[in-house]
């Protein structure tokens, strides 16, 4: 692997062979060490703007004199070079590796929150609970179970397609919970809250209504409609009453335009739906098609023989469940126009009834000059009772939805079961930490039911990451770096700062690199004794360990180089 870098942060040409072994990055304090580390760190990472500059800062990226600044990684995989300030990474003759960010350095635990530290340790740490645990928890929730079944498969997949898992999981229950919301005040006529949910009270609502049934207030509507209109034919009508009776009858004809226009467009809406029921159907049919384990084709059985269907392109489970919410709004929107033609007819054979009933009427004195007006207020309270128990259930309804989707999310959030269930599967990522802990001989690193990091170095205790030394807390990290790198089989460690630790640590740490056989960069500040030469700067590159440079004078080079460069006049001079 070849790092190549040309005008990059005082760095004015560099071109560094990495060692499969360690790679060692010495110099002077404020010398580009760091520069070369963040360097490769982006060119690796395939981001430029890693560390969340703005545009106009990366001109500063580039030496003074150059109009441009790059840096270039090459591999057995092909060529990647990263561009300031024009922020560009660009792959050449092929994709050079792509790191991920933990074993670059880039992402610590120890600088996240708990919850930040749970969502990275899901990739680390087998996280992912059974599918009949989670059935249980959105059960208990009181989620429904079409909602159960639709985030099941977000979280696990339906057999078909791998789950989304956990944040997508989360999402669905959180957007169903704001779809519901809107549910519930198109019902209600009121925005959701927890109060309103449980205390609202629609016009005509009475407590007896508690124990109604729907099926008792629909007929109770029923006979009120039917007395309603034997009282107004038993009584000798008024001259108000007959005016009432004709501005009726002329509704007709235009009840009758809206019929014809209602039943052309059911027309239309029966056909559609009819098209999208069978195109579901045939849907579904094509998903069970069975497939050749030898040769791919799809198709059915019959009499012991596939029969192949060509050009079969069967849809995945969230296409099929967009083509069945679909087939379900054109059903609906079919019915819903279908009880509407049948409103309008109903309207129409009333509007000509109180024609008849104006045209014969006589004007005289009612017998009883209340029984209209009762009847006509017995008819509303009946239809004033069904219409608040429809809406007290349905709003009801909604109100329980939307708590159990809320948890559902909660469930599903980084903590609630998901975080239960990454404790409990902790248990194998802290193994591999005290593995890493056990090659180097130092103390043990561990992470907690309250996802907190902790140093046991034997003699302190088990101390929390904060109240470590800094010498500690790079080891904490670099045990934490080193074992999420031995899981994901990342190519490249990077380490810098490694200064930080003392001569026996240092040498602990090499060690331990060396024994694991990772290859490794790591950027270490050293001082140099009176001839200048470094002090305390191991040369991987003579004991056959890696290699070591050094930085300097905007150049890096072999450290034996350097050496080399030090004579008695370069020293006195």
């Amino acid at each position: 692997m070849l790092i190549e870098i040309r005008s990059y942060r005082g760095i004015d040409r560099a071109d560094v062979s990495l060692s499969p072994k360690v790679t060692l990055i010495a110099g002077d304090n404020h010398t580009g060490k760091s520069s070369f580390i963040q360097g490769l760190q982006a060119v690796c990472a395939a981001e430029p703007n890693l560390f969340g500059f703005t545009k106009a800062d990366a001109k500063a990226y580039v030496n003074r004199g150059a109009s441009e600044a790059t840096v270039t990684l090459k591999d057995e995989n092909g060529i990647r070079k990263i561009s300031y300030p024009s922020l560009e990474p660009k792959s050449i003759q092929g994709a050079a590796t792509l790191h991920r960010h933990a074993a670059l350095g880039l992402l610590k635990l120890s600088k996240l929150t708990p919850n930040e530290r749970a969502k990275a340790l899901e990739t680390y740490a087998s996280q992912q609970a059974d599918r009949p645990r989670l059935e249980v928890e959105l059960q208990e929730c009181g989620v429904t179970l079409a909602d159960q079944t639709k985030i099941l498969d977000t979280v696990f997949g339906n057999g078909k397609i791998p789950g989304m898992g956990w944040d997508k999981g989360e999402s669905i229950a959180k957007t169903e919970c704001t779809t519901r919301k809107g549910m519930f005040q198109q019902v209600t006529g009121i925005k959701w809250g927890i109060n309103q949910g449980l205390t609202f009270e629609p016009e005509g609502w009475d407590y007896d209504l508690v124990e109604a049934k729907l099926e008792d207030l629909e007929k109770a509507v029923v006979s009120a409609r039917e007395a309603h209109v034997h009282t107004i034919r038993e009584n000798v009508l008024t001259e108000a009453e007959i005016d009432r009776l004709k501005e009726i009858a002329g509704s007709v004809d235009d009840l009758e335009a809206q019929l014809h226009e209602a039943s052309l467009e059911y027309n239309k809406l029966s056909t559609e739906a009819q098209a999208l029921e069978k195109k579901l159907a045939q849907a579904k049919a094509d998903a069970s098609l069975i497939e050749c384990g030898s040769c791919s084709i799809k198709g059915t059985v019959k009499d012991g023989k596939l029969v192949v269907k060509n050009n079969v392109v069967c849809l995945d489970s969230e296409s099929m469940a967009a083509l069945a919410k679909e087939v379900q709004a054109a059903v609906n929107a079919r019915d819903e126009k279908r009880s509407h033609s049948m409103s309008l007819q109903r309207q129409i054979k009333d509007a000509k009834e109180a024609a008849e009933r104006a045209n014969s009427a006589e004007v005289a004195p009612i017998e009883d000059a209340t029984a209209i007006d009762t009847a006509s207020n017995t008819l509303a309270n009946a239809e004033l009772r069904l219409k608040a128990f429809k809406q007290k259930k349905q709003g009801t309804a909604y109100h329980h939805q939307i708590v159990a989707l809320d948890k559902a999310a909660k469930a599903m959030g980084s903590d609630g079961l998901r975080k239960r269930v990454l404790i409990q599967n902790l248990k194998p990522f802290n193994d591999k930490l005290g593995e890493v802990c056990r090659v180097a001989g130092w103390g043990t690193v561990t992470i907690d039911a309250e996802l907190q990091i902790r140093y046991d170095d034997g003699k302190n205790g088990n101390a929390p990451f904060a109240l470590c030394s800094e010498s500690e807390q790079f080891i904490i990290d670099a045990t934490i770096q080193v074992a999420i790198a031995l899981i994901e089989k990342a190519p490249l460690v990077v380490f810098d700062g490694v200064e930080i630790l003392m001569k026996e640590e240092r040498n602990r740490f090499f060690n331990l690199l060396r024994d694991l056989e990772l290859t490794a960069v790591a950027g270490i500040s050293c001082s140099r004794d009176k001839d200048g030469k470094p002090i305390d700067c191991p040369n991987f590159s003579q004991l056959g360990r890696g290699m070591t440079y050094w930085v300097e004078k905007s150049t890096i080079v072999l450290l034996s180089q350097h050496l080399q460069s030090l004579t008695p006049q370069a020293v006195s001079a």
